[in-house]
């Protein structure tokens, strides 16, 4: 009779096959070479369980018990056993700003674009500059701007700021007059932008208009990937917690980038090229479903349940994914 062995999480095979092939482990423990390994797991390897852990969905240190002795789990880390709770939390308090530095430089790219809004009641200066400013330059009939390269005392270095008024009714106060008709009153909103972008302001401001999209992502990272857990009572910890659901966050849409096409064309508010599925989707619809493996002649099989959707979407997906040099092995 042949081994057979029963698996909560058999979309894992994607993962598995995914980060082998974006060399995600070597790229890893480079980031954690120039510190000592641990006794029995190196540092690297718990990172890389976080990241699986909070890619299946759960929260809390506590909840590896669910899947400690899952096959697919263990296959994907390559490990016969997991770490304790003990384990990875003594890991996260004996993280440092190095370590921490050497890991967010990992999913960096150089170049990258940003604006940021400014609050006016932060530099008082920039709103002397609104205030004695004369000449504005025409963007639409509505919206003018002028700029300037400025750097506040505590800044190492100066950037472009964009300062930017809207004509709009002002809120009308005290009682209304019952007439055939009510005159509006106008006058100006303000904005400033902090940017490192080179564009025409107009550019500048679409862009920055576009921002809406960035606020679901942080509402997804805080609902699926629990940015909002605190696991342990030191800084640098949290943050390479914070660090490993970005982490897991980036690799579920880079993996639907390798295996997609993408779906827009590039817009000036910058919208997202592909149409992203969420990550609550994706644990439902992939991870989280039994399977079975065994070994028929010695062949490695995964058995799921039978779903003609699922298999196909499955098979697409692997066959999506560049295969590597080494065989992906279950160990």
């Amino acid at each position: 009779m042949e081994d057979q062995t029963l698996t909560s999480f058999p979309g894992l095979v994607i993962f598995q096959k995914f980060f082998a092939s974006i060399d995600l482990k070597s790229r890893l423990r480079r980031c954690f070479k120039p510190l000592r390994p641990g006794k029995v797991f190196h540092p690297a390897t718990v990172f890389l369980r976080l990241i699986v852990y909070l890619l299946l969905g759960f929260c809390e240190l506590q909840d590896c018990h669910y899947y400690r002795e899952d096959p697919l789990v263990q296959g994907l880390l390559g490990l016969r056993r997991l770490a304790t709770v003990a384990t990875v939390s003594r890991v996260l308090k004996q993280a440092t700003a190095p370590k921490r530095r050497r890991l967010a430089s990992l999913p960096a790219r150089q170049g990258v674009e940003f604006t940021i809004s400014v609050p006016f009641e932060r530099f008082v200066e920039l709103k002397k500059m609104i205030e004695q400013r004369r000449r504005w330059r025409r963007v639409d009939g509505e919206t003018h701007y002028f700029q300037t390269s400025w750097k506040p005392q505590c800044w190492d270095r100066r950037f472009r700021f964009v300062f930017i008024r809207t004509r709009a009714k002002q809120q009308q106060k005290g009682p209304i007059q019952l007439d055939l008709f009510e005159p509006y009153e106008y006058g100006y909103e303000f904005k400033m932008i902090v940017t490192n972008k080179t564009v025409r302001a107009k550019r500048v401001a679409a862009f920055h208009e576009g921002r809406g999209s960035q606020e679901g992502v942080f509402a997804e990272l805080r609902s699926h990937c629990h940015l909002d857990y605190v696991p342990v009572r030191t800084l640098y910890g949290n943050q390479t917690y914070l660090l490993a659901g970005l982490f897991a966050y980036n690799l579920t849409r880079e993996r639907q980038m390798q295996t997609g096409q993408p779906a827009r064309g590039t817009t000036a508010k910058r919208t997202c090229l592909w149409v992203f599925e969420e990550v609550d989707p994706l644990r439902k619809t992939l991870l989280h479903c039994a399977g079975r493996l065994s070994r028929p002649q010695g062949h490695l099989t995964l058995t799921l349940r039978a779903n003609s959707w699922i298999k196909t979407r499955l098979l697409h997906i692997l066959d999506q994914i560049p295969a590597t040099a080494r065989p992906v092995d279950f160990m």
